[in-house]
């Protein structure tokens, strides 16, 4: 699972906005898989404090020991401004 638990309240807008996506860069640190996307469009919004579930790609969703994981914050347009706070990324493994 991916959650993001922002510093502050934010909505969403659709001209300029912002996505989080975690992407697996594989062993090597230069993989483009991405694993799970949010983005703040308008109706998706960030409550301060509270955790945000984001959805996991099943597709993409393996990783190996040894995989580099990178959390990117990306302004569309002029963007919103980036919250800041945690990401938790929790694995179960076989």
């Amino acid at each position: 699972s991916v959650e993001f638990i922002p510093n502050w309240t934010m909505s969403g807008a659709n001209t300029n906005s912002r996505t989080y996506t975690l992407y697996n860069r594989g062993i090597a640190g230069a993989g483009t898989t991405a694993i799970a996307t949010l983005a703040l469009t308008s109706g998706v919004d960030l409550t301060k404090y509270v955790a945000k579930t984001i959805t996991i790609t099943a597709a993409n969703a393996a990783v190996v020991v040894g995989d580099v994981l990178e959390w990117e914050s990306l302004h569309v347009g002029t963007g919103l401004p980036d919250p800041g706070g945690q990401v938790i990324v929790q694995m179960a493994m076989s």
